[in-house]
């Protein structure tokens, strides 16, 4: 039996809708953990539903995780 893909288990009330960025940024999301929880095998549970930073913050290569997100909402 094939597993599900870690964002279609994600209620669909938590599925963003939006721009096409916003779109590829999520899918991105969902195949990074998807990679890590294989990889590590670590539960589905250990990582955020959604990407916990904004786009422009992933962008910004002078964010660090851990900063405040304030300035790029």
């Amino acid at each position: 039996m094939k597993s599900k893909r870690w964002d279609e288990v994600k209620p669909k009330s938590e599925k963003q809708s939006g721009c096409h960025l916003e779109e590829i940024f999520e899918e991105c999301y969902a195949d990074t953990v998807e990679q890590a929880i294989a990889k590590a095998d670590l539960p589905s549970e250990t990582f955020p539903r959604s990407c916990p930073y904004t786009i422009s913050a992933t962008l910004d290569s002078s964010y660090l995780p851990g900063s405040s997100v304030a300035d790029y909402s």
